[in-house]
């Protein structure tokens, strides 16, 4: 943590006895960090707090100052020359005491302030409490008081912390080289030492002349066969010869054992004949004309219904297209409407459609009425499927009990390549 040492002086002097007070103190601390190292040439953040009563007593007055510690971490500031954050300076009554002084510091020069200190002003600045006395003459002696009863001894205090040991100083420089002293009288021969280890061999001379070649002398004897040398390396590849002559053709080998084979979907095979052939797609066609008799309500007509079964041999697309035309014999006012829906395996894949009014039809001959077409084009997985086309046809009609109805239907379903 960082370190903080007081050095309080308070100058609180005016020039006469009737000069007004500088309402000033002066206020000096030195700032180490947690190294003890001082804090130097730094900008430095001060809260100071003026307390009345106790050392935790109500504070009358604040302020704050921001300023810069010199080359020996010493600051310098006025109490009462700062930036007020609370109470007025000039209105404290001194003579209310006693009073704390509790100052906060930041070394780092923000608001974060990490050191805090509180100390007693031990004696009121003189200067402040005459400006508020009333007099600048000093009052008539007052009788002394009874003398109070003695209060018990106090517990012996604990050692003080032993303080901070000081920055060590600079090195001084190096002094002048003394001159030098007068040759001192030639002392007598000493004794002579012991033979020393032979120095090392010098380097080689330099080689001599070649001298004469000499008489050759008598052939000696054949010296023994040495041991074989090592394989000497291979010896580059030459360059390629010329190409041979083709030799003559060989003799034709036996035929060999025929081999099997087996046709795949869209393929033929007749003998060694392989070809292809077109897929066979499943179609299925259904309809014709009947009639039914009038009805008056909403229910699906099953006697219109169609209904075909197609099997997949494989995944595939499926076309399905319907038409439903109805014929009227009547010369009666009519108004009626068809709808139809599409079910596959019972589930219903074309909702409710093709809904078609029609007029009136009077002493004429047969007209269609109504129609209802559709299609549609939906991916089905292998198997079989049950596709069902569903209609309704609702007729009222008027003076005619038991007129006919003929109409006309169809479903086709085919499969998609």
């Amino acid at each position: 943590m960082n370190k903080l040492f007081f050095y309080l002086f308070l100058f609180c002097s005016s020039a006469s006895a009737f000069a007004q007070a500088p309402n000033k103190i002066s206020y000096q601390a030195v700032i180490r960090n947690n190294l003890n190292a001082l804090v130097v040439n730094s900008s430095v953040s001060v809260r100071v707090s003026l307390l009345q009563g106790s050392i935790n007593g109500t504070p009358v007055y604040s302020e704050t100052h921001q300023v810069i510690s010199n080359l020996n971490g010493l600051i310098t500031l006025e109490i009462g020359n700062g930036n007020v954050i609370a109470g007025s300076f000039t209105t404290i009554a001194w003579a209310n005491g006693p009073y704390f002084i509790k100052t906060e510091v930041d070394p780092s020069g923000g608001s974060n302030y990490s050191i805090v200190g509180t100390f007693q002003l031990l004696s009121v600045p003189y200067a402040l409490y005459a400006e508020t006395s009333g007099s600048s003459l000093p009052g008539p002696q007052g009788p002394t008081g009874p003398q109070g009863i003695a209060g018990p001894v106090g517990a012996t205090g604990p050692q003080g912390p032993i303080g901070l040991t000081g920055p060590a100083g600079a090195t001084g420089p190096i002094g002048p080289t003394g001159a030098t002293g007068a040759t001192g009288p030639q002392g007598p021969t000493g004794a002579t030492g012991p033979q020393g280890p032979i120095g090392l061999t010098g380097p080689a001379g330099p080689a001599g002349p070649t001298g004469a070649t000499g008489p050759i002398g008598p052939t000696g004897a054949a010296g023994a066969t040495g041991p074989q040398g090592p394989i000497g390396l291979t010896g580059p590849a030459g360059p390629a010869g010329p190409t041979g002559a083709t030799g003559p053709i060989g003799p034709i080998g036996a035929t060999g054992p025929a081999g099997t084979y087996t046709a795949g979907a869209g393929i033929s095979i007749t003998g060694g004949t392989i070809s292809a052939i077109s897929p066979t797609l499943v179609y299925s066609s259904v309809g014709g004309t009947t009639n039914f008799t009038y009805q008056t309500t909403g229910n699906w007509n099953t006697m219109a219904d169609l209904t075909t079964t197609i099997t997949l041999a494989n995944a595939a697309s499926v076309f399905i297209s319907y038409q439903f035309g109805s014929v009227v014999l009547s010369n009666s006012f009519i108004i009626g409407y068809i709808a139809s829906r599409v079910m596959i395996n019972n589930s219903e894949v074309l909702p409710l459609r093709h809904i078609t009014s029609a007029g009136a039809v009077t002493n004429g001959p047969q007209v269609p009425f109504a129609t209802s077409n559709g299609s549609t084009i939906i991916n089905l997985p292998s198997g079989t499927h049950v596709i069902t086309v569903e209609y309704a046809c609702i007729v009222p009609y008027q003076n005619q009990a038991s007129s006919p109805n003929f109409y006309s239907r169809n479903l086709t379903v085919k499969e998609l390549r």
